[in-house]
């Protein structure tokens, strides 16, 4: 396995994937699995919102003629299950990446339901987090952040007040205040490398938002009625001495061409 935060590493990012029940093919995440296994990428990283978890949402409640559909824990924690299993199930034999995770608002849901729920406390929360565990991904809750060679990820950068970035132009938030280059997500819509000039030791920071890696061209139900302009893939990535050196984007429609008709291959 690769070493935990050398200075240089490859690194294969994926963003907000959102599975849920209502999404049961599950072959997009065989397609990035087998993406990193052939390339034998050491270090794999999701910024999180991996899974929608609708049935924590609290926007739609249950007593409302929409809420009814909502799925229920178990079956978001089985359709979870099956994505993650279905990623690594494309690991050929001896390929052992170091995986992370940073959770998203998505994720927090059941935190935020949990804490909402006393009588559950210690339950639900933790499950989830011992089934990121036992599939071998280090977790960080959402807001925190994990460096890989100096270079800061997480699901999305928090401002002053403790609050996400948002806006049409968070990057530009985000570049005004980084002292290290971020790659974040939350927003569906790829955008960068971007570097920004700094003041000081640090000559720059690269920023980068990856986008979104649904199946292409879907929309979450929330958005349908928005301006998305949502991209669709992941990001294969050098990183080295705090900087983005070199980038691939990987579209889902790539994916799906280059692996939709392969076959699977051995796994340990």
């Amino acid at each position: 396995m690769a070493r935990k935060n050398p200075s240089e590493a490859r690194v294969l990012v994926i963003g907000d994937a959102h599975d849920s029940p209502s999404l049961p093919d599950k072959s997009r995440f065989k397609w990035i699995g087998r993406y990193a296994s052939d390339n034998d990428i050491p270090f794999i990283r999701s910024v999180g919102d991996w899974a929608t978890f609708d049935s924590c949402s609290q926007y739609e409640s249950r007593a409302t003629v929409s809420g009814r559909d909502k799925p229920s824990f178990e079956q978001d924690m089985q359709s979870l299950e099956a994505s993650i299993l279905a990623f690594r199930s494309e690991f050929k034999k001896g390929y052992r990446p170091n995986c992370g995770i940073t959770l998203g608002n998505h994720e927090n849901r059941v935190r935020q339901w949990e804490d909402e729920n006393p009588e559950v406390e210690g339950l639900v929360y933790n499950r989830l987090l011992e089934l990121w565990s036992q599939a071998g991904f280090e977790v960080h809750h959402y807001g925190e952040w994990c460096y890989l060679a100096g270079v800061g990820i997480t699901h999305i950068p928090w401002n002053i007040m403790g609050r996400p970035y948002g806006g049409q132009f968070p990057d530009r938030q985000i570049g005004s205040n980084a002292k290290h280059s971020v790659i974040w997500g939350h927003t569906h819509k790829g955008k960068g490398p971007i570097s920004v000039p700094k003041i000081g030791e640090n000559m720059r920071v690269d920023l980068l938002d990856v986008g979104c890696a649904l199946p292409d061209g879907h929309v979450e139900k929330y958005a349908l009625t928005s301006t998305t302009g949502w991209t669709y893939g992941v990001y294969d990535l050098h990183l080295k001495d705090g900087l983005i050196q070199s980038h691939r984007f990987i579209s889902m429609i790539d994916l799906e061409k280059n692996y939709a008709a392969a076959k699977s291959t051995p796994t340990d």
